[in-house]
């Protein structure tokens, strides 16, 4: 104390009497105070370093206290400023790229692991600005709604067109390649969720009473959800193309499954409450778009790590529950299930079972309406899966050539 220095607890008494101050002003804090205290030079920025957690904690708490106000131009000031410092720090990483644990400078020096920290904050606490609550759920508020659209299009955008994660320098780091496709992930649950709350409440069926333009409404509410999930697909199946291919790392092929997971959660979990069932593939235009990602999905049941493989047997159900894939791969996908019965792990052959009585009856059914000439959009064996031969439909699904017998049970839906 002598010599001048403060200790970390005296930093942080003055942090959390910073916030108070703020928290006073309510609606009367301007966006250039804002502005000002979160410029990266400034003692708050800084303080994100401090090797205390008490410090870093009650510096978070601004930045997320600023991010939730009531006062919207307030909070795109910090969006303003958050967006503005992930490009800085891009440009530093980039400068960095190859040079080792060398530090950058940018008016102090910085090591690639306090880069690393820098980002990771920021795309974490960018997601407290359209906090969804502990169940995945938006407020019956369609200004709320609106809102939380607003800005997860504008972050899903800053991110895809200035954080690509599939480009460089984020490309080169593992562990910035995740955080980005878990931010990607979250963000687009918020967009998803809020156009979905916004068509619902549009629709009038979030009205309790029963009317005749509420019952005329479901094909309105039905068209437009399938919008809503095409619209999500077409955006970002790409990412998990990129995100499933052989080469990516672990980590990668595992946080892109999650948001596959999640997005087929929530398109469920909608279709329940606004009891509809759309079958979305029939709205594709051009069912490249269901394709391209079911095909990296099924090319990672063969995977040669165990928790991939696994997690691609429920990412397949979940897809087929929510309705999302065209009939048109039926077979594609009833013949990677029956080739997973061999699987040397049993919890992920068990796995495969069960998906077994979701998809085989299901592509036989659609093969068979084609043979008859009852279905157009059933030519399942017209596509083929990776170096795959095209077998006829009835060889393909002959169970009797497996090893393994099965009995009625088996095709029993669990």
């Amino acid at each position: 104390m002598g010599s001048g220095r403060i200790t970390s607890f005296q930093v942080h008494g003055v942090l959390k009497t910073n916030l108070q101050l703020l928290s006073l002003q309510k609606f009367g804090l301007l966006q250039s105070s804002v502005q000002k205290i979160l410029q990266f030079d400034a003692p708050i920025s800084q303080l994100r370093l401090h090797p205390n957690h008490l410090v870093t904690g009650s510096s978070a708490a601004t930045y997320i206290f600023l991010l939730q106000h009531g006062n919207n131009e307030v909070v795109e000031q910090v969006l303003t400023s958050l967006t503005e410092e992930l490009e800085l720090l891009k440009g530093m990483l980039e400068k960095a790229t190859g040079l080792g644990d060398e530090v950058v400078g940018c008016s102090k020096l910085y090591s690639k692991l306090e880069l690393f920290a820098l980002i990771k904050f920021d795309l974490k606490v960018l997601l407290t600005s359209v906090f969804l609550g502990g169940e995945n759920s938006l407020t019956c508020q369609l200004d709320i709604a609106t809102l939380y659209l607003m800005r997860s299009e504008k972050l899903l955008d800053f991110i895809i067109e200035k954080f690509n994660p599939f480009d460089l320098p984020i490309m080169a780091y593992v562990d910035l390649q995740v955080n980005v496709i878990k931010t990607l992930d979250r963000l687009t649950t918020v967009k998803f969720l809020s156009k979905c709350s916004i068509t619902y409440q549009s629709s009038g069926k979030s009205s309790p009473v029963v009317t005749a333009d509420k019952l005329l409404n479901g094909n309105y509410l039905t068209n437009e959800l399938s919008v809503v999930v095409v619209e999500n697909l077409r955006k970002y199946s790409m990412f998990f193309v990129k995100a499933l291919h052989v080469s990516s790392p672990l980590a990668v092929k595992t946080v892109a499954l999650d948001w596959v997971q999640s997005f087929g959660e929530n398109v469920i979990a909608f279709n329940e409450k606004s009891n509809t069932e759309t079958d979305f593939y029939e709205v594709y235009g051009n069912i490249k778009i269901i394709g391209n990602m079911l095909f990296s999905i099924l090319d990672a049941a063969s995977d040669r790590e165990p928790n991939v493989r696994s997690h691609v047997a429920l990412v397949l159900e979940l897809l087929l529950q929510a309705r999302i894939i065209h009939p048109r791969y039926f077979y594609c996908l009833a013949e990677v299930v029956v080739g997973k019965l061999g699987d040397p792990d049993s919890d992920i052959k068990n796995a495969f079972v069960r998906l077994l009585a979701i998809v085989v009856p299901t592509a036989l059914y659609a093969c068979g309406l084609h043979d008859y000439g009852t279905s157009t959009s059933s030519r399942a064996v017209a596509l083929r899966l990776g170096n795959s031969s095209n077998l006829q439909w009835k060889q393909g699904f002959a169970l009797k050539q497996l090893p393994q017998h099965f009995t009625r049970n088996n095709l029993l839906p669990y």
